[in-house]
């Protein structure tokens, strides 16, 4: 199979088409996972109750009468 540097008129392979040979495809590096939001479901469900969260006031009732 011909390579991208060589020719059928020379005897050795082109210097770059040496190095493609060589070479190895990039790889992306894999990012790195964080552990240490690692809270249990009971610290979870703890966070997330009604007392953590402020409340609002109560809104007035809705008049019922059309305008």
């Amino acid at each position: 199979i011909p390579g991208i540097y060589n020719s059928p008129f020379r005897q050795a392979p082109d210097p770059w088409e040496l190095r493609l040979q060589k070479a190895k495809p990039l790889t992306h590096p894999k990012p790195k996972v964080r552990q240490e939001y690692s809270a249990s479901l009971s610290d979870w469900l703890a966070c997330t109750s009604a007392r953590s969260f402020p409340r609002s006031d109560i809104l007035p009732p809705i008049n019922k009468k059309c305008q």
